[in-house]
């Protein structure tokens, strides 16, 4: 079997620590993507649910298809902070049966305690709000204020509403390449959902 080189395909989304020396996980990916299928059964099924964001957005011109692909896109966008080598070596063999094996004091000196620590639902509020003028060819400002609250909205899904400020996520103890290959990362996923939902 090929191993695909993408980055987006190197991230577990989700890792079961009950078999050690064998371990089980899910690609972020797919993840992903898993939310956003039972979120489109749930937009489909729901009538109340369509009315209340037709609602939300009310225009004349509202077209529904187009905030179904949004909210689905952003939808998709919820675990985007797990893409940060800082939340990846929580699971450390999902983290070296997904990409490589990743040693401390070689590859990087993050400490324990900001391994257990790290919040993916808030670094996926801030990696996006920094980022996402990379990922568009819009003003910064105007798009920053359009997007702050889907992304908040979606990285919040663990009962939290994040603003958009962390300065310490940049100090990340780790080489440049896995800084890069995080960043990588989060823009590729972004075009892919990108690309499939809009």
């Amino acid at each position: 079997m090929t191993r695909n080189t993408d980055p987006i395909f190197r991230y577990w989304g989700k890792a079961d620590p009950n078999y050690p020396g064998e371990p089980k996980w899910h690609p972020l990916v797919y993840h992903c993507l898993d939310v956003a299928s039972v979120a489109t059964y749930w937009w489909d099924a729901s009538p109340a649910l369509r009315a209340r964001f037709e609602l939300s957005f009310a225009s004349p011109n509202i077209d529904v298809a187009r905030l179904r692909a949004w909210v689905l896109f952003f939808i998709a966008l919820h675990d985007l902070g797990k893409l940060d080598v800082r939340f990846q070596l929580k699971a450390f063999e999902a983290t070296t049966a997904a990409w490589r094996r990743l040693e401390k004091g070689c590859d990087h000196d993050i400490a324990p305690d900001d391994i257990q620590h790290f919040d993916h639902g808030r670094a996926g509020m801030v990696w996006g709000y920094q980022e996402l003028v990379e990922w568009l060819d819009l003003d910064p400002d105007t798009t920053r204020e359009r997007w702050k609250n889907w992304l908040a909205a979606v990285t919040g899904h663990h009962g939290d509403y994040y603003e958009p400020g962390w300065p310490e996520i940049n100090s990340i103890e780790a080489d440049d390449s896995l800084i890069e290959h995080d960043h990588a990362a989060r823009q590729g996923l972004v075009t892919a959902l990108e690309t499939l939902f809009l």
